[in-house]
């Protein structure tokens, strides 16, 4: 399955670095969910320092999505990991 192609609605090069910097807009994104409430997942980088970091939970292909949920399952050995889609009014 391919990829969805995104629009570029906007864009601008950042003034410090030089970088183009564009906006783009999905239909829909999928959203991964525990229990049935949006979830994130985060990773302790070093525990004695309380700093996390935050693995991405959306994405803009179902398929994407439904990988990464079935890869948490089995890690967590849990079925309550799932997948919702979130659309724009």
């Amino acid at each position: 399955m391919a990829r969805p192609t995104f629009k570029i609605v906007e864009s601008a090069t950042h003034p410090a670095n030089g970088y183009t910097q564009a906006v783009q807009v999905v239909d829909a994104i999928w959203h991964l969910t525990y229990k049935g409430q949006l979830a994130k997942v985060r990773l302790d980088c070093r525990p004695g320092a309380g700093t996390f970091k935050y693995i991405r939970s959306s994405w803009a292909n179902e398929q994407t999505g439904w990988t990464q949920v079935e890869k948490y399952r089995r890690l967590y050995g849990t079925d309550d990991f799932g997948l919702i889609e979130i659309r724009p009014k």
